[in-house]
């Protein structure tokens, strides 16, 4: 009986120890489990901080490419208008020069300025001869002395300054250049 005793004490620690070897086993298995679940835990966090890292850096890349493309567009802006109102000035220009053109043309009653030139050439001619047809008749007579050339000219031309036509002619090969004509 002692022996029996004794091989039911064994069996009951033998088995007892299978038990807790048993749970022992679990226990360690657990924790392998639990430190696996953990490492995977570590390496998504690090593979989401990563991933937060390049979303910034994309963001500040975005960001910069996006201020880079205000002041491109500001400057941009900044040439258009520029190039509008240099039109707008060009255009008011152009606009005055058609305006002179057209008054001159006018004004010179479809005589080009060389016929002008010839006309005032004959009528100076003209004047020259008649004053010295006069004064020898004067001279001759015993009469007042003849009047003098630019006495004559000074009556046709307002009191010897010279007029000047209303409107003035552009001058071939200079634009925005003009010439008065003596008349």
């Amino acid at each position: 009986m002692a022996k029996q005793a004794a091989e039911a004490a064994l069996n009951s620690a033998t088995s007892e120890r299978a038990r807790e070897k048993a749970d022992a086993e679990r226990a360690r298995a657990e924790a392998e489990r639990a430190r696996a679940e953990a490492e995977r835990a570590r390496r998504e966090r690090l593979k989401f901080e990563r991933d937060a890292v390049e979303a910034k850096q994309a963001l500040a890349v975005s960001e910069s490419l996006a201020r880079e493309a205000t002041n491109a567009a500001c400057g941009h802006s900044a040439a258009v208008k520029a190039g509008l109102e240099r039109e707008r000035v060009l255009e008011r220009d152009l606009g005055e020069l058609r305006r002179q053109l057209a008054a001159a043309q006018q004004g010179a009653g479809n005589r080009s300025n060389f016929q002008e030139f010839v006309a005032l050439k004959r009528e100076i001619a003209n004047l020259r001869s008649t004053n010295a047809a006069l004064s020898r008749q004067v001279s001759g007579s015993g009469g007042a002395p003849p009047e003098s050339l630019s006495n004559i000219l000074g009556r046709h031309t307002d009191g010897g300054a010279t007029k000047q036509p209303t409107a003035s002619l552009p001058t071939s090969g200079r634009p925005g250049r003009t010439r008065i004509l003596n008349r």
